[in-house]
């Protein structure tokens, strides 16, 4: 898998038809192979309900799925989704 910098348009740039604007969740790896599949620009973050970081990043994370609306936003919970984390190796 290959890593490479994303040039984000906000919303209401030029950006043609496609337009996201909501986090998806993600319960499975099927969902989360369908949500990765695909041309388009798309973030996957993952995340544990006990986890104080996540928390604090949650928030800027929705404020970005609406900001930046040429892009799919996701998130997976670790502990409902071991199957996501153990195939990105998440600990």
């Amino acid at each position: 898998m290959s890593l490479r910098p994303l040039m984000l348009k906000r919303a209401g740039q030029n950006m043609g038809s496609t337009r996201f604007m909501s986090v998806v969740t993600l319960s499975d790896t099927d969902a989360l192979s369908k949500f990765t599949s695909g041309s388009d620009k798309s973030i996957v973050y993952f995340t544990a309900s006990w986890c104080p970081p996540c928390k604090m990043i949650s928030p800027l994370y929705e404020k970005f799925s609406k900001e930046y609306t040429a892009v799919k936003f996701s998130k997976v919970d670790v502990d409902e989704n071991d199957g996501a984390a153990m195939q990105f190796e998440i600990r």
